[in-house]
């Protein structure tokens, strides 16, 4: 994933501002036959909006992962569209993530630090948004909330005789520690998938699910398996995410393992 800035406004198309797209952005395809296929926007111009594929749709990954053959795996591979088909018709797209610029700052809002997948400090959690290897998509929004509602039942229950949480005190230290586990590194593969490994793990799969993983998991399926993995008080999660529905409102994939 790149991490080149996205274009200042005045250096993209009027056409292209005129549409609300820009380069950075995760557009969805709108046809309900393309179900699940998403783009990403990796350039403009006065007529064409230039992508490339991150997800097949639905019914087409179904087949790859079964092995029918009556579907290629399009994933990486790079094309244009007319700028007026970006619009949730049937025939365009609708816009499911804008530039990661402004993912980046809600992020930093929201304490949540932007690192590569061996971060450079104890950060309690972490998004793995800077190469090498870099998310090939950013949260949403309603994502970055998640995370942030995760950090912060994490910091509500430290037994403050153990090591204790090192506070965020901006502006000399934006971001929460905690030096006594590694850092949840959240890594999204695509729309609605999601994976986490921690900080201090050497050996086996880089993230949990790993790529090759055959069924996406979503972020608070994710959230679960990190407490789980290290024992943390599972009753207490299950009640934090009961008490704030306008974060966990989604419906939940099965129960992690």
């Amino acid at each position: 994933m790149s991490t080149e800035p996205t274009p200042p406004a005045e250096d993209i198309p009027f056409e292209a501002r005129l549409a609300g797209v820009r380069p950075g952005q995760v557009w969805a395809d709108a046809d309900p036959r393309n179900a699940g296929r998403t783009v990403r926007i990796d350039s403009v111009d006065s007529r064409h909006a230039f992508y490339t594929v991150l997800t097949n749709s639905t019914k087409a990954q179904d087949d790859i992962d079964r092995g029918g053959g009556h579907f290629t795996d399009t994933r990486g591979r790079k094309s244009r569209i007319l700028l007026h088909r970006m619009k949730p018709t049937s025939r365009g797209f609708r816009l499911i993530q804008d530039a990661p610029e402004a993912q980046r700052d809600l992020l930093a809002k929201l304490r949540i630090p932007v690192t590569t997948a061996n971060p450079d400090d104890a950060y309690v959690v972490a998004f793995h948004g800077a190469e090498p290897g870099a998310s090939p998509t950013w949260p949403t929004d309603d994502e970055a909330y998640m995370i942030a509602s995760h950090l912060e039942f994490l910091l509500t229950q430290r037994d403050p005789c153990f090591i204790p949480i090192e506070r965020a005190q901006p502006p000399g230290r934006p971001y929460d520690l905690d030096r006594a586990r590694g850092t949840v590194v959240l890594h999204k593969y695509g729309p609605d998938d999601w994976a986490y490994r921690r900080s201090g793990w050497a050996h086996g799969h880089l993230y949990l699910p790993p790529s090759n993983r055959q069924t996406p998991q979503l972020l608070v399926t994710v959230l679960d398996r990190t407490l789980k993995d290290i024992g943390e008080p599972w009753p207490a999660w299950q009640e934090w995410k009961t008490a704030h529905p306008e974060v966990f409102a989604a419906p939940e994939a099965p129960d992690a393992s």
